[in-house]
């Protein structure tokens, strides 16, 4: 169980610490050892994975571009962990939303387009 966050990034490393509480019951773990763990991550609120590219970066704002009634519409998304090969993001989406691959802020709201699977 995850009991304490650092509350900062390093800025080298890019990382934080977090502690957690481990059931030890034979006290295989010792104190100030290190152990590899496989942390199963769960979220309380609906997520996606996209690839990279979906999601544009401004200065302002970070959105990915829905396609709704053939026409677009930015969505204003919040980040989370990163693959290899996509990110999580968080915001006001549905499952089964079309939503640009390669998006750019030259593609702006309420733009007509056609869609091809």
């Amino acid at each position: 169980m995850l009991v304490r966050k650092a509350g900062s990034i390093d800025v080298n490393t890019r990382t934080e610490i977090w502690e957690f509480e481990v059931d030890n019951p034979d006290n295989s773990v010792k104190a100030g050892s290190f152990a590899t763990v496989n942390l199963t991550v769960s979220r309380k609120d609906p997520t996606f994975f996209v690839p990279f590219s979906a999601v544009v970066t401004t200065l302002e704002k970070k959105f990915v571009i829905k396609i709704s009634n053939d026409s677009t519409r930015w969505v204003d998304v919040s980040p989370g962990i990163n693959l290899s090969d996509k990110t999580e993001i968080f915001g006001l989406l549905n499952e089964g939303d079309t939503l640009v691959i390669k998006a750019n802020e030259e593609i702006k709201p309420n733009e007509k387009v056609y869609v091809k699977f």
